[in-house]
């Protein structure tokens, strides 16, 4: 189903990126069913209107400070993409906000480059993986980890999915001062393998940090050779 994808977008010194996505579509609340023949913006003055929106959010951070608070100086974002996918899934329409100066991180990184805090952004709908969506957050200074069993604490959490679900409602203020469409957009997820658009019901922060270095979107690696005689 036709959607936008807002796609946060931020690089470290080095020249590695990461980027967050979030995506947006028409909803009859509180069904939340899918508009039959809905809408979706595609014009390329109101996606840049939306990408600029997006960009000067949080006095042009973007992110708010416990979001910002992951990042580390040592981390930026650079700019906001706003894409407008069609009803087969392909891209009908693009813009995006690049900053003059990119906005810095906050905090001491005092972790590696892979390590994410990994929040869950459920559909409500009880089929599997297909159903919800993940957003990996840059963990480098933060959230703080316990000194006893090294996971993130319930309070972090709590704050952590307040932070983000404030953020996601921020950018649908902003999506939806430039839309002419009724119903309002609202924060979905999408399935690429089936299609489906379904609003989101709920967030989810877990309290183990994520690894995994696939989900980061380039983390090249330096290695040293020594030859053994």
């Amino acid at each position: 189903m036709a959607h936008l994808q807002v796609v946060v977008l931020g690089a470290s010194p080095d020249g590695e990126t990461w980027s967050n996505s979030y995506r947006y579509s028409q909803r009859s609340r509180p069904s939340m069913q899918p508009v039959p023949g809905g809408n979706n913006i595609t014009d390329a003055e109101t996606l840049q209107s939306i990408a600029d929106g997006v960009g000067e959010l949080n006095s042009g951070t973007v992110y708010p400070t416990t979001l910002r608070g992951g990042l580390s100086s040592t981390l930026n974002i650079y700019g906001v993409r706003v894409n407008a996918i069609g009803d087969d899934g392909t891209l009908v329409g693009a813009a995006e906000h690049v900053k003059a100066v990119p906005a810095a991180g906050q905090g001491t990184a005092t972790r590696p480059l892979q390590v994410a805090l990994c929040a869950t952004l459920n559909s409500g709908a009880a089929f599997g993986r297909h159903y919800r969506g993940r957003v990996f957050f840059p963990a480098l200074a933060g959230p703080a980890l316990s000194s006893s069993t090294l996971r993130v604490s319930p309070t972090d959490r709590q704050t952590w999915a307040t932070a983000l679900a404030g953020l996601l409602a921020d950018i649908g203020g902003v999506i939806n001062a430039e839309s002419v469409f009724v119903p309002p957009y609202v924060p979905v997820v999408y399935s690429r393998s089936t299609g489906q658009v379904l609003g989101i019901q709920n967030i989810s922060v877990g309290d183990v940090l994520d690894t995994q270095r696939r989900r980061r979107d380039a983390l090249r690696e330096n290695r040293t050779l020594l030859l053994i005689p």
